[in-house]
């Protein structure tokens, strides 16, 4: 029997173990993940509960108690994302199901008991959960759009002083310079001013992200977000994310965004306009031969009428070629 049971422990263990350690799961935005968790079966289990211990919270992920979920006591954000794997709970199963996770849903996570007849509740396991894009770390975007710099703070301190800075840049000032409540302009690069905010002002679960707005060919570069902790003599450095602006696939002197060039959407009708003119010219040369005094001075008139559809002034051109529309800012981690 010892074989066979070692058979069915090493059996699980793919299902569970999808970054290496059953313990540290990542995932992509968007994608639903099995948290494991399983009781032994020696009583009867009364509740069960699933918490995020690193969120300074009364609530929970799950409660369940009597055949039923308590939404009163659950997280808002995790509300309709949450189920048990099996209702039933065969085997000691407690484990859940989380739904369309998001970078929010990052941490860690405690699955615990309340077995009946005994005074204490008893944590069974923990698991920490990474959500992230491919690469979280490098961003690329086109001139116009707005960027969310991610950057999550372990809650283990109170958070002093925010800094996001550039490091590939030599220079005394930053991004982002955050304490007592506000951002110090005094020490902000000049050319990020008014254009660079706190996701979340309140800092919730130590987020201090920050939201870059209008971006352009001079924001690429290299962008390092580091906090002060109370108490705490050294800055930490928390992440660090590659910024690429790039306008490839418009033609120099063309406008920042998505959408073509206004020459370039009529280019299409100059060609029958063209040949429309040139009749015109043609008739008008005709005539002038049957009438040379008279002709020429209706060429003359035709001709001045025409120059303008030929070759406009480079000013209206110019103008036209400037409109455009650009686009919206995407998050990660």
């Amino acid at each position: 029997m010892v074989p066979l049971a070692l058979f069915f422990i090493l059996l699980t263990v793919p299902v569970l173990d999808f970054s290496g350690d059953p313990h540290k799961l990542t995932l992509k935005p968007g994608e639903d993940v099995l948290l494991h968790c399983q009781v032994p079966r020696d009583g009867d289990i009364a509740v069960i509960v699933w918490s995020r211990p690193d969120q300074e919270s009364q609530k929970y992920v799950l409660l369940y108690k009597e055949n039923r979920t308590h939404e009163k006591y659950q997280l808002p954000s995790y509300r309709g994302r949450v189920e048990l794997s099996d209702p039933e709970m065969k085997d000691g199963d407690v484990s859940v199901v989380l739904k369309n996770v998001s970078v929010n849903d990052t941490g860690t996570y405690e699955c615990g008991v309340i077995i009946s007849g005994r005074p204490e509740p008893e944590v069974i396991n923990t698991i920490t959960l990474n959500v992230t894009d491919s690469d979280p770390h490098k961003l690329t975007l086109k001139p116009g759009e707005d960027v969310l710099l991610h950057c999550q703070v372990p809650r283990d301190g109170v958070i002093a002083v925010i800094v996001w800075s550039r490091p590939d840049q030599e220079s005394q000032k930053y991004v982002l310079l955050y304490k007592e409540n506000r951002t110090h302009e005094k020490y902000q690069l000049p050319s990020y001013r008014g254009r660079v905010e706190l996701s979340d002002p309140e800092m919730k679960d130590g987020d201090v992200s920050v939201v870059l707005k209008n971006v352009s060919v001079n924001d690429t570069g290299t962008y390092e977000c580091g906090v002060i902790i109370s108490g705490r003599p050294e800055p930490e450095v928390i992440n660090t994310i590659t910024l690429n602006v790039t306008d490839s696939g418009h033609a120099a002197g063309g406008t920042d965004g998505g959408d073509k060039d206004v020459g370039g959407i009529l280019r299409p009708f100059l060609l029958p306009v063209i040949i429309v003119i040139f009749i015109a010219l043609f008739v008008a040369f005709k005539k002038s031969s049957e009438k040379p005094v008279a002709a020429e001075n209706e060429k003359n008139i035709l001709f001045q009428d025409s120059t303008p559809f030929i070759n406009p002034p480079t000013g209206q051109l110019t103008a036209l070629q400037q409109q455009g529309i650009g686009g919206k800012y995407k998050m990660t981690l």
